[in-house]
C-alpha cells in the first residue's frame, strides 16, 4: 500500500508539471501548480467500477472541472511521433485506428521508465472484467441467449483484432509477455473507456462492472411469429424496464397486434400515441407479457431463488471460508462444483481453500456473470407482479362498468 501511495504521489506530481489542473476559473491564477482536490478527489466506489473521481464540492452545470493539456494525452497521434513506429504502422492500412492505439499503448508500457507516461500507466488497473475477458465458463453463466451471443461476439472480435495486430508488434520487438492475447485484452480494454447510458450488459462489455440499480438497464422481449408484421418499432425499444414496467414501444406494439385485423386501421393512431385502447386489449396485453416472462423465467437453468443463495456461496469463498464451509457448499453440487472442475480445484483447494490468481479472477468473473442474470430475472420476476397489478386493475374496471350497465 506504501508504494502504491508513493506511485500516487509521483503521479499528481507528473500531472501538475503537465498542468493538468481541476481548479475553478476564478482560482486558476492564484494556484497554477494545483492538479486534484479544487474540484474533484480520487475515491474508491466498490459497486460501481473500483477507482474513480468525485466531486470535491458542488459543481454547477456546464463548469469545466478537468482540464487536460492535449500534450499529455496518450494519443496514436503523440506516440506515433517515434518514427519507427510510424514507419511500421504506415505499413498497415487495414488497422483500425483503435488497434493502431492498442499497439502503441503497448510499445510504451514496454519502455518501462523510460517511457515519458510511466508515472500514468502505472496508475492503470492490471486486469479488467470486459466481457472479451470472459471464458466459455464464465459466459455460460450469463445463461441468456442474446448475453451469450453478444459475449461470445466480443470474444471473437478481441481475438481476431489481435491477430490482425500481431505482425506490427512482433515487428516492433515488443516483450513476450506484451504479445499475448492477455496483454491485447488488457490493452483494449483501457482506449475502449467510453461514456454513456448502459444497459448492464454494455457496462459489462464496455467497463467491466455492473450496477445493482441501474436506470438504463432492460430485458429485452421478442414478438411471437406474426406480431412484427404489425410493428414499426425496431427490436431494440421492446423491452421490460429496470422497474418491471413495459416499454412505450413494446405496449404499443402489442395493444395493435392483439386488435381485431379489421379493427387496426381504424386505432392505429391510438396504439402509436401510447393510448390505452380498451380494457379488454390491456388485459389481452399484460397476459401475453407476463407469460413471455414466465416462460424466460422457465427456461433458466436457475430460479431468482437459486442464483441468491449462488452469490452468497460465491462471496463466502472470496472472503476466505474455513475448510468446513468450502465442503458443505460442495456438497450442493451444481454450478459451484463445476466452477471447481473448470478450474482444477476439486482436492487440494478445499484443505486450506487458497485459490490461485488465476482462479480468483475467474471466479470475480463468474460472480459478475450470475448478478447480471439475477438482476434480468428480477426485472422479469417484477413484470409478472406489474401485469398481475394491471389486470387486476382493468378487471375491476371491467365489473364496475357492468354494474353500471
Amino acid at each position: 500500500m506504501e508504494g502504491e501511495g508513493k506511485q500516487m504521489e509521483d503521479f499528481l506530481k507528473w500531472a501538475a508539471n503537465q498542468g493538468i489542473s481541476d481548479c475553478p476559473n476564478h482560482l486558476l491564477q492564484s494556484s497554477p501548480s494545483s492538479t486534484l482536490g479544487q474540484s474533484l478527489l480520487i475515491s474508491q466506489f466498490p459497486d460501481a467500477g473500483g477507482r474513480g473521481l468525485a466531486a470535491a464540492r458542488d459543481l454547477r452545470k456546464g463548469e469545466p472541472i478537468l482540464r487536460v493539456p492535449r500534450p499529455a494525452l496518450l494519443t496514436s497521434e503523440s506516440v506515433l511521433k517515434d518514427a519507427r513506429l510510424a514507419v511500421s504502422v504506415k505499413r498497415r492500412t487495414y488497422l483500425s485506428s483503435i488497434q493502431v492505439l492498442a499497439v502503441c499503448l503497448l510499445a510504451e508500457v514496454g519502455k518501462g521508465r523510460a517511457s515519458w507516461w510511466y508515472p500514468y500507466l502505472v496508475q492503470l488497473p492490471h486486469t479488467y472484467n470486459t466481457l472479451s475477458s470472459f471464458t466459455p465458463f464464465g459466459i455460460r453463466a450469463l445463461q441468456v441467449d442474446d448475453a451469450i451471443w453478444t459475449s461470445e461476439k466480443a470474444v471473437s472480435r478481441a481475438q481476431s483484432d489481435w491477430k490482425e495486430a500481431l505482425a506490427l508488434m512482433k515487428e516492433l520487438e515488443l516483450k513476450p509477455q506484451l504479445l499475448s492475447f492477455r496483454s491485447w485484452l488488457w490493452a483494449s480494454a483501457t482506449v475502449l473507456l467510453c461514456y454513456g447510458t448502459y444497459t448492464n450488459l454494455e457496462l459489462l462489455d464496455h467497463y467491466g462492472f455492473l450496477l445493482n440499480e441501474n436506470p438504463n438497464e432492460k430485458a429485452f422481449i421478442r414478438l411471437d411469429m406474426g406480431m412484427g408484421s404489425t410493428n414499426p418499432w425496431p427490436k431494440d425499444s421492446l423491452y421490460i424496464q429496470q422497474d418491471g414496467k413495459p416499454s412505450f414501444a413494446l405496449l404499443s406494439a402489442l395493444r395493435l397486434s392483439v386488435t381485431a385485423p379489421k379493427l387496426r386501421k381504424a386505432v392505429g393512431h391510438l396504439a402509436y400515441s401510447g393510448s390505452i385502447l380498451s380494457a379488454e386489449n390491456e388485459i389481452s396485453v399484460m397476459k401475453w407479457v407476463s407469460k413471455k416472462c414466465r416462460d424466460l423465467l422457465e427456461e433458466m437453468p436457475t430460479s431468482i431463488e437459486e442464483d441468491s443463495l449462488l452469490l452468497c456461496s460465491i462471496e463466502k469463498l472470496q472472503n476466505h471460508p474455513i475448510p468446513e464451509e468450502v465442503v458443505e457448499m460442495l456438497a450442493c453440487g451444481g454450478e459451484l462444483c463445476d466452477f471447481f472442475e473448470v478450474n482444477g480445484l476439486q482436492k487440494g483447494a478445499v484443505s486450506e481453500f487458497l485459490l490461485p490468481g488465476k482462479a480468483k479472477r475467474s471466479m470475480e468473473r463468474w460472480k459478475l456473470a450470475v448478478q447480471w442474470r439475477f438482476r434480468y430475472k428480477r426485472i422479469l420476476s417484477d413484470c409478472i407482479s406489474y401485469c398481475s397489478n394491471m389486470n387486476d386493475h382493468f378487471s375491476s374496471q371491467q365489473v364496475s362498468g357492468m354494474s353500471r350497465n
